[in-house]
């Protein structure tokens, strides 16, 4: 998406988690701003959450793309984007998703798979099978 990051970047995630009840809906927040490389929150009580927010995902507040998030709006959580040596080119849920070689990624040479293929198998006696025929 091209997006630069810095404050501006990091407040759309926020915004985005808080309005689209994310996984991360804290109470003790009362204003995020965000100017340049500097990101002000403003909250109503300390909380010891906010570190843990900060540094995760699951747990935490996501890096969205400004640009990934007007594109794709309430849905920008379907469309991943970022600098790792995989992207995703399909996501068929409750099946599999298929990430892909980048070959926009920083180091040269590497991933040094093309491809990867992770499959969703909700039986566990169906994954075991499937190991041990090596057919995943």
């Amino acid at each position: 998406m091209g997006d630069r990051w810095g404050a501006a970047f990091v407040r759309i995630g926020w915004q985005a988690s808080f309005g689209l009840g994310g996984s991360f809906a804290p109470d003790w927040v009362a204003g995020i701003t965000g100017i340049r490389n500097t990101l002000r929150v403003r909250m109503k009580e300390p909380s010891g959450a906010l570190p843990r927010a900060l540094a995760g995902y699951f747990q935490g507040i996501p890096m969205i793309s400004p640009t990934a998030f007007k594109q794709h709006g309430d849905d920008w959580k379907r469309y991943p984007i970022g600098t790792g040596p995989f992207m995703m080119q399909e996501w068929i849920p409750g099946a599999h998703v298929l990430l892909v070689k980048n070959p926009h990624y920083f180091k040269p040479g590497l991933p040094y798979l093309d491809a990867l293929e992770c499959r969703i198998m909700k039986d566990p006696l169906t994954a075991k099978c499937q190991a041990k025929s090596f057919l995943v």
